[in-house]
């Protein structure tokens, strides 16, 4: 148990990086944030116990069948985030790989910010890892909504502060868009477009 290991004077010091805690499984249904019963359970104890919890979440990627989701309402939500995905800049054609959001557009942003809120709100975890950050490309439709994509995710991030000012913000591969913004970025070994290993 992480109580053996950690004293409860040093525990402070950890931060519990939780990757698959939605009921949906890991990089299914991105729109799905409903946890598992053990993330219900699990995170407010660790919280209780001294520790600082940091949940993944994705705001890039909308994968999924929108058409299996019982609650109309949502599925009426995703289905118009899956049309909207941002357009090579270029061919003025769909991203490859994913259906790829760009975060100008409002109504994908506030959904991520209630997910967020509601991760803090009712499981108490003070830190988010934001999942392929690195991929805020210029969008082919120009504007979303008023804004372009690198103003979309300043204004996400500073949405992720509104909700709690001391909230642990982790991205992948660190950037001059998303540092600012960040207080830690992750970078893999490896180059996942490629499958080798970077020198």
């Amino acid at each position: 148990p992480l109580e053996d290991l950690f004293p409860p004077e040093d525990r402070h010091h950890v931060m519990l990086y939780v990757q698959a805690w939605r009921k949906a499984g890991f990089d299914k249904n991105m729109w799905d944030y409903e946890p598992t019963d053990g993330f219900k359970s699990g995170a407010p104890k660790a919280r209780a116990d001294g520790f600082h919890v940091l949940a993944y979440m994705n705001p890039m990627i909308c994968w999924g069948d929108a058409s299996k989701i019982e609650d109309p309402e949502l599925q009426a939500k995703v289905k118009e985030f899956k049309a909207n995905g941002e357009l090579d800049p270029i061919n003025l054609e769909l991203l490859p790989y994913a259906v790829h959001l760009n975060l100008a557009l409002k109504s994908w942003r506030e959904y991520h910010w209630s997910q967020a809120a509601n991760l803090i709100s009712k499981y108490g975890i003070d830190g988010i890892y934001l999942d392929c950050t690195y991929q805020t490309l210029p969008d082919g439709r120009g504007n979303i909504d008023g804004m372009n994509a690198y103003q979309g995710m300043k204004e996400y991030l500073d949405g992720l502060r509104r909700i709690k000012p001391d909230l642990y913000i982790g991205t992948e591969k660190p950037n001059e868009l998303i540092a600012w913004g960040a207080d830690f970025g992750l970078h893999t070994a490896l180059e996942w477009n490629k499958g080798n290993e970077e020198g």
